[in-house]
């Protein structure tokens, strides 16, 4: 009946940990054990997994015990079994057997252990531990059959278990890299439209630069003639000015779209924030959003690469646009010397970072804006582009009070 009941109770579970809680639980009940052990291998290592007493409804299941450091049994008997393979009876363990001088033995003073390998296919799968306190012979040998036909269901429903746990993560893995790969696919799509976008923005400006530099010489031959009043040269002085202008805002949007040369350069980084600005005027006038330049910095010049260091910039500032309210407010650039690097600073008025997500901030593909607002990888690639260029960038952000995120890079000699 013993072995009927253990039977069914064993098939039906298969987590591994409360498996083992059954299994020490059908032992200690029908072995005449007060005390007894589970240890498994743990990579290179044997372990407790389970520890039980006769009576008590619980059973411990340490995470990490090894069996040389532990007080739960004698490790002398587990390691002579783990090392022998074969099992240790003791009806008199203070008296009789190999371990009479064991230190365990001599302060616990146990009277019978039974100690024995549970096999799968030849394979050894776990060791039993059992020990009474009370009597000799506890483990007469109709109990030690029964131990043995126990112990044979065990092992196999133990393998089962495991095999069990090994298949759903294995399924875990699956459905996981699944989804990565989805979303790579999605970001890859992503990626090709702004490629597009990029090639098309660049042959628009290309097209635009060609009669906008008609239009400046018409004004700069206008300019040179006779009879106009100082009101008139003064507008058309401003119209070849807006047309400069115009001109370097087409050849920006063109750079966009050219691989980065990876070559460093002396460049100042207030020069290239404002042209980042600049870039964006239409986008930041559209959001009611004012910025306050604090150029601090009276050394500004660092050895970058303009394009790389430019995007970085670029995409802090949209970020902090897109996390402000778009009833306006103000985004503040701020820039100071500090030792031997310079730093500058972007603080927006939005709704601030959520503390739950701050540890995945610069995670790749990690993003709170909506799939077609952005892709995940903007903080991610800037961080890169910033670790090599030997600089940092971090944050600070409060609820609803907004965020600062700053950029630090070596200043040139």
């Amino acid at each position: 009946m013993a072995i009927f009941k253990a039977s069914q109770v064993l098939t039906e579970e298969t987590t591994f940990y409360e498996l083992l809680k059954k299994v020490l639980k059908i032992l200690l009940e029908s072995s005449g054990a007060q005390r007894g052990v589970l240890v498994f291998r743990e990579g290179d290592d044997w372990q407790i997994k389970a520890v039980g007493t006769r009576g008590s409804k619980q059973i411990e299941l340490p995470r990490t015990m090894a069996v040389d450091s532990q007080q739960n049994a004698s490790s002398a008997i587990l390691n002579y079994v783990i090392q022998t393979r074969n099992s240790v009876i003791l009806d008199d363990a203070t008296r009789e057997g190999l371990f009479t001088d064991d230190r365990y033995i001599i302060e616990k003073r146990p009277r019978s252990i039974l100690c024995k390998p549970l096999f799968y296919r030849n394979n050894l799968i776990c060791i039993i531990y059992l020990e009474n306190n009370l009597t000799t012979q506890a483990f007469s040998p109709d109990r030690q059959e029964l131990i043995r036909l126990l112990g044979d269901q065990a092992a196999i429903n133990i393998r089962n278990s495991k095999l069990f746990s090994e298949l759903e993560n294995t399924v875990v893995e699956l459905n996981e890299e699944i989804e990565k790969r989805k979303k790579i696919q999605l970001q890859l799509l992503h990626s090709e439209k702004l490629s597009a976008l990029g090639r098309l923005s660049s042959s628009i400006a290309h097209e635009f630069g060609n009669p906008l530099m008609g239009v400046k010489y018409l004004l700069s031959d206008l300019v040179e003639r006779p009879g106009l009043n100082s009101e008139d040269r003064d507008l058309i002085e401003l119209g070849i000015e807006e047309c400069d202008r115009m001109k370097k805002l087409l050849k920006d949007i063109g750079q966009f779209n050219k691989p980065t040369s990876g070559k460093k350069e002396s460049i100042s980084l207030h020069n290239l924030m404002d042209n980042v600005l600049l870039l964006q005027h239409k986008f930041l006038k559209s959001r009611n959003l004012e910025i306050k330049r604090n150029y601090r910095a009276t050394h500004d010049e660092i050895y970058a690469v303009p394009d790389q260091i430019s995007q970085v910039l670029l995409n802090l500032t949209i970020n902090a646009a897109d996390a402000t309210p778009q009833a306006g407010g103000t985004i503040t650039v701020t820039t100071e010397n500090r030792d031997e690097e310079i730093l500058l600073s972007i603080k927006d008025m939005g709704t601030g970072i959520d503390p739950a997500i701050r540890d995945n901030i610069f995670e790749p593909f990690f993003s709170t804006k909506h799939a077609e607002d952005g892709t995940g990888l903007g903080l991610s690639i800037s961080y890169g582009i910033v670790n090599q260029h030997q600089g940092t960038l971090s944050f600070e952000s409060e609820p609803g009070k907004g965020t600062v995120f700053t950029l630090t890079l070596p200043r040139t000699d």
